[in-house]
């Protein structure tokens, strides 16, 4: 069976199993769209234009895979109907998609308890009590307003590109540079770009395995992808920035009830929790090809 990946996840290099399982190749290669027996498209950065002007057809009993990381509320065409129609398997992070490819680190159990021991203690933690990373100008959760109204109320240490405040001496790195700024604070901000069911992303996990914690505006069902009780703050449960502000500020000053946010990071994960990340501990394209391979069986 052979599978081309027609383009790849914003342009990022694609990171392929050196083993797939037998009698599957995988290329990413354009070129060989028309011999393929699946062609993947990343659906966010595929131009829409090929579809209008007929330059991508199906061959004959040729399978579509539908790829996305992205929340459909920023794409129309991911919830259009007769769009995809046209494709036969859907890889996304939505968990009942045929192939999920959620966002939860695949080796997380292991990274929150190399962190544990390191934690910095309550009264070692910036005087600034929350740190937000926002850069990109995509908004259909209201994040970007709530920030500000946030800030208004309470400091808040914003790295990223919308309402900057602070400008770091040290280098960036990247995601080392953020563990390590996240984990001086007791609170992240981890707003979503959209609210979505299961659109859990990095801006949940990164705080929990650093030890702060995650304030979430973001998926509905946000308690399914919680790897212990009591372990973030949910936006919804507060009726005004305001009120938000004034809860943060108290729980950054009393340890006791700090604490209680802390205690799940001693204590076994939720099953449900470990599933996910078992899951994704194998790769992507190894279980789309086994769903593949079960389909030629039936």
């Amino acid at each position: 069976m052979l599978i081309v990946i027609f383009n790849s996840l914003w342009d990022e290099p694609l990171n392929i199993p050196e083993t797939l399982p037998p009698g599957c190749s995988l290329l990413a290669d354009p070129s060989m769209a028309r011999l393929a027996d699946v062609v993947v498209f990343h659906l966010p950065s595929l131009p829409l234009a090929l579809f209008e002007d007929g330059s991508l057809t199906k061959s004959p009993g040729q399978r579509w895979v539908a790829w996305s990381m992205e929340c459909e509320r920023h794409y129309p065409q991911m919830v259009d109907p007769v769009f995809l129609s046209v494709f036969d398997l859907r890889m996304t992070y939505r968990l009942n998609s045929d192939v999920p490819v959620t966002y939860v680190p695949a080796a997380f159990a292991e990274d929150v308890a190399c962190a544990h021991a390191g934690c910095l203690p309550f009264g070692c933690r910036s005087d600034v009590i929350a740190n937000a990373f926002i850069s990109s100008s995509y908004d259909r959760s209201g994040r970007q307003r709530l920030l500000r109204e946030l800030m208004e109320q309470m400091p808040i240490d914003s790295y990223g590109s919308q309402a900057r405040n602070v400008f770091p001496g040290a280098k960036d790195d990247g995601i080392a540079f953020k563990l390590a700024t996240i984990a001086r604070y007791k609170f992240t901000l981890a707003f979503e770009n959209a609210c979505a069911p299961d659109y859990v992303t990095e801006k949940f996990f990164q705080p929990l395995m650093v030890g702060s914690v995650p304030v979430v505006l973001g998926a509905p069902n946000i308690e399914a992808f919680a790897p212990g009780d009591h372990c973030y703050i949910d936006v919804r449960d507060f009726d005004s920035a305001e009120s938000l502000a004034r809860f943060l500020q108290e729980l950054a000053a009393d340890e006791e009830r700090f604490q209680r946010f802390q205690s799940w990071r001693s204590q076994p994960l939720r099953p449900g929790f470990l599933a996910l990340q078992d899951r994704e501990r194998c790769p992507a394209w190894v279980r789309l090809c086994a769903v593949l391979l079960s389909q030629l069986l039936r």
